[in-house]
């Protein structure tokens, strides 16, 4: 059945299913990461990318992240994903990640 894809949010995002690695993986962050964030001209490294989105500190180690190797593809919670993966005006299949979170005292982590 095709549906509408509907909207991204905070903990919802929609990724075009073509262009999604298989190996993807959901796990924590690790020395070596990068990110090339939707619009952004190339890599970075995710700790900096973190920094940008001011992700409390305290919580960046236990930060979920979806991965592929030391490839991260979307930080949940954070407006951080691939820009490689992003669905386009032409993309033709689309797979919808949610994840759940909950509140703390540094506001909503993903867990």
């Amino acid at each position: 059945r095709v549906e509408a894809r509907g909207a991204d949010g905070e903990f919802i995002q929609h990724f075009d299913a073509d262009a999604f690695p298989k190996d993807a993986v959901a796990r924590t962050r690790r020395q070596g990461d990068r990110i090339h964030p939707l619009g952004a001209p190339g890599r970075m490294s995710l700790k900096k990318a973190m920094n940008m989105r001011r992700l409390p500190a305290i919580a960046r180690d236990g930060w979920p992240i979806l991965a592929s190797g030391s490839r991260v593809l979307w930080v949940p919670g954070a407006n951080l994903m691939d820009d490689a993966i992003a669905c386009r005006p032409d993309t033709r299949r689309w797979l919808k990640v949610e994840y759940q979170g909950e509140e703390h005292s540094y506001g909503t982590y993903p867990r």
